[in-house]
């Protein structure tokens, strides 16, 4: 496990999304963090979009949730 700390003006939410959906294929065992994760460039809006878009993400989450636990329900 890598610790990750982020620079003034980056949403650390915003980071953690983006590396979430990053797919690496791979056949091996190796350190991803260092060997890929690290070279991957992230597009950094400003820090106002970036937690607009963390709202979304949550909302989205949220909505999810509320439907899965009607379905459960039934």
């Amino acid at each position: 496990m890598k610790i990750i700390s982020v620079k003034n003006g980056i949403n650390i939410e915003y980071v953690s999304y983006f590396m979430s959906v990053t797919r690496l294929v791979g056949d091996t065992h190796k350190r991803y963090w260092i060997s890929e994760y690290s070279k991957l460039p992230i597009p950094l809006p400003p820090l106002e979009e970036q937690s607009r878009i963390v709202s979304h993400i949550k909302e989205i989450y949220s909505t999810l949730d509320t439907m899965s636990n009607c379905l459960n329900a039934e």
